[in-house]
């Protein structure tokens, strides 16, 4: 069962020119919960471009320079440090650290046939991407290197140019070039939002991406002016959890997953297991330590 709500409609809070400080083609953003900075990832230009909020300059990334060609969708990791790169003509998954600015690896991604739009999801370490030809998210674990998940959007969205992770419940936020819309996604391929973006002066969303401490979201535009717009409202605020029943024997030992985002929580958390039959079922706390993978692991013994 899915649980989630709109809280309010959107609101553009500020907008920038990417033209100022270089960009011609700002097709993905990424956003560095550390500094709250904003990287601009350029495709004409090859670069990334990291400004603050406001669009003032902070440095440029020559990605052309790291061998990059093509780049089209980014996200950072704000705890590793690190500025995750989709290339559209390679099919490739860059990893730049942003202390070195160097190249860490490169990941192939030749079974994805147009990597479009990408974000860092720091409640799995994971990587989201969407295959804007097929409409297609997949999910790329940064450990393994493997694809872990894929989600088809293409009924949902026609064109999914721009992705980016709404960190408050694994959403996926969506930015649909062609129907000029965001679109935020659950897991399941639930709707929970949709909303025009031309209502607000958004022509086309090409890259989007979050700001998880004060839960607004950024969406730029290639349609001159190329624009960024910082927008509040028209996200989902709220968790969006899955409520599930699990049939545990006497004497089973069970582990339990949760999800968590480091860049808005550092600490671990508590579990509250009841015990079916009874008029009063008892309850038992577990607790449990939050990773280096933004994940809270919780082991329960039926007692039977």
């Amino acid at each position: 069962l899915l649980f989630g709500a709109l809280e309010a409609q959107p609101t553009v809070i500020r907008s920038f020119p990417t033209a100022p400080f270089g960009s011609g083609f700002p097709g993905g953003l990424g956003y560095d919960a550390r500094t709250g900075n904003l990287f601009v990832i350029d495709e004409t230009n090859k670069a990334a471009y990291e400004v603050t909020r406001t669009g003032a300059s902070v440095s440029t990334i020559d990605l052309q320079a790291l061998g990059i060609i093509q780049p089209i969708g980014g996200g950072v990791d704000p705890m590793g440090r690190m500025l995750y790169i989709a290339e559209e003509i390679n099919k490739k998954v860059w990893e730049i650290d942003l202390n070195t600015r160097t190249v860490v690896t490169m990941t192939p991604t030749a079974a994805y046939s147009d990597p479009s739009g990408l974000d860092y999801n720091p409640t799995g370490h994971t990587v989201v991407m969407s295959d804007d030809a097929v409409g297609v998210i997949h999910e790329l674990d940064l450990m393994t290197k493997q694809t872990i998940t894929t989600l088809n959007v293409k009924a949902l969205c026609g064109d999914a140019d721009g992705l980016g992770c709404n960190t408050y419940n694994g959403l996926y936020i969506v930015g649909d070039d062609t129907g000029a819309k965001i679109v935020e996604i659950a897991a399941d391929g639930f709707v929970m939002n949709s909303w025009s973006s031309k209502a607000y002066g958004i022509q086309d969303p090409e890259g989007v991406c979050m700001d998880p401490l004060s839960g607004t979201y950024f969406v730029s535009t290639t349609v001159a002016p190329d624009t960024v717009y910082e927008v509040a409202g028209g996200l989902t605020l709220k968790p969006a959890l899955t409520a599930d029943h699990v049939a545990v024997a006497k004497g089973q030992v069970v582990t339990i997953t949760l999800r968590s985002d480091s860049a808005r929580w550092r600490f671990g958390g508590m579990a509250l297991f009841t015990l079916g039959g009874g008029s009063i079922p008892p309850l038992i706390l577990r607790q449990g330590v939050l990773d280096n993978r933004g994940q809270i692991r919780f082991k329960f013994k039926n007692p039977g």
